[in-house]
């Protein structure tokens, strides 16, 4: 069970190993062929499909993992309802494409809106048959779909932006990664829903996907409202140094955390009665995300000027700051997704959706103010805004799983000391050493490696624990609590 689980995992992060390095490859190549307005510009119109794609699935694709696949005209009711929910929010998109040119007085947006208007449709009605392969842990299927639609798309982008179409070449890249998405997934696929749409068989999910929906809605307003308030008062150019720079810091989240979500949430589903396990579970998973992420991070964070020229082009160094306040922030969202996951798992939407709009508020009114400075000041306000929060979120993530604040911060002692040895190592280097960019990259690279090596040393009389933890708990409850189907 532990190696099924550990191949599911490794394929879904290989898969977002991969994507993440199509992107580094691609990202320098189009930084240079690209300006940071043009980038900017397709950021802000992409706010307003981000929106519409916050709630297409209506939270229903989560949902149906936990029910049995044998109930077929469930699934087909959510899956007409679904597409029903996306073809009105691409009529949304088509009809506030002119108005969001008037309003952010960028008449350009106009067109970008209205070619990547049927997006929240292809993605509503891809929700069920995501969630089917998503139950019969078919991740390497997942994986292999992600992974070619996301390298097509990098190359549709490429080809375009050396055909010198400009804002256009990104927008090649979020169609040709959504039409290929569709293609694999419903060829991979066993649903084929029936021309069936009973809404009274939806009726017993409507209050998690309404939670969950919320949730998707609450968190728009948190990151994608960004690009539109930067855009409106500062410029397409500061929105693009400020969408790159969150771009590549949420990378070590994308091909680590998110896999490790999605293959965890189905054995959370199944054990999510035994609080014991699944405390183990969410601090084995902690362990994981925070030895990898949070060394890698601090020395990019550090070195984030060099990086950003070597790799992006002097004309980029405005989002080199930017990226380094995110970087906090994006250690911490790390860790606390997985706990977020097992709220999701065990149907506590309420509590996950409460906190979420908390910040949200808050951040709706901070944001305009921030703005008004700079970029860099919207990351800082961002950064320290989320960890006052985190004082509040902590307790409650903890309190769901019974475990302690103590045995908690225990956990990711060692990987955070190793951060912050790491990055004032860095910060040292660049103190006391007159080199170039390419010679302080190196050496991050350097020190990186010997901050991985640290940390294995000293935790390697837990790291078999850890494994032996894990290997039973999935023996234990894999097999036994298996959906039916």
């Amino acid at each position: 069970m532990l190696r099924k689980f550990a191949l599911n995992v490794a394929a879904l992060t290989a898969a977002r190993v991969l994507q993440a390095v199509s992107s580094f490859v691609a990202i320098p190549v189009l930084a240079r062929l690209l300006s940071p307005a043009e980038f900017g510009l397709v950021a802000m119109a992409g706010a307003f499909v981000w929106f519409t794609t916050a709630i297409s699935d209506a939270g229903l694709g989560q949902t149906l993992v936990r029910i049995d696949r044998r109930e077929h005209a469930t699934w087909s009711s959510a899956f007409w309802f679904l597409s029903a929910i996306g073809a009105a929010l691409s009529v949304f998109l088509v009809a506030i494409a002119w108005p969001s040119g008037w309003l952010l007085q960028e008449p350009r947006l106009v067109a970008i809106i209205l070619v990547l208007a049927p997006i929240p449709l292809m993605q509503a009605a891809l929700a069920t048959p995501s969630a089917e392969l998503q139950q019969r842990e078919q991740f390497r299927t997942l994986a292999a779909t992600e992974l070619t639609a996301s390298i097509c798309g990098t190359a549709s982008a490429l080809a375009f932006a050396f055909a010198g179409t400009g804002a256009w070449a990104l927008v090649a890249q979020q169609l040709t990664y959504w039409l290929l998405k569709a293609v694999i997934t419903i060829c991979t696929t066993q649903f084929r829903p029936a021309l069936r749409l009973n809404f009274a068989l939806l009726g017993p999910h409507i209050r998690f996907s309404r939670d969950t929906a919320a949730l998707s809605l609450v968190t728009f307003f948190s990151r994608q409202l960004d690009p539109l308030i930067i855009g409106r008062l500062i410029g397409a150019g500061a929105v693009g140094a400020y969408s790159l720079a969150s771009r590549i810091a949420f990378l070590p989240m994308q091909f680590l955390t998110f896999p490790l979500q999605n293959a965890l949430f189905t054995r959370m589903v199944m054990i999510r009665e035994d609080r014991a396990a699944t405390r183990d579970l969410i601090l084995v998973a902690t362990w994981i995300v925070a030895a990898l992420i949070f060394p890698a991070l601090a020395v990019a964070a550090t070195t984030s000027a060099a990086l950003f020229e070597v790799f992006l082009s002097s004309k980029w160094l405005p989002a080199a700051p930017i990226f380094t306040a995110l970087a906090p922030v994006v250690c911490l969202q790390s860790i606390l997704a997985i706990s977020g996951s097992m709220l999701l798992a065990i149907g506590a939407t309420g509590r996950r959706l409460r906190l979420a709009t908390e910040f949200a508020i808050v951040w709706v009114v901070l944001l305009p103010l921030a703005a008004l400075h700079s970029a860099l000041a919207v990351a800082i306000a961002y950064t320290v805004s989320y960890f006052l929060f985190a004082v509040r979120r902590f307790p409650l993530y903890l309190d769901v799983v019974g475990a302690s604040a103590k045995d908690y911060f225990l956990n990711i002692a060692p990987p955070l000391v190793c951060a912050i040895c790491a990055a004032a190592t860095t910060a040292a280097l660049h103190a006391v050493w007159a080199a170039s960019a390419l010679e302080y990259t190196l050496a991050g690279a350097i020190v990186l490696a010997g901050a991985y090596a640290s940390l294995a040393f000293v935790e390697r009389g837990k790291l078999s624990h850890r494994l032996a933890l894990l290997r039973a708990i999935l023996a234990a409850r894999g097999e036994a609590t298996a959906p039916a189907g």
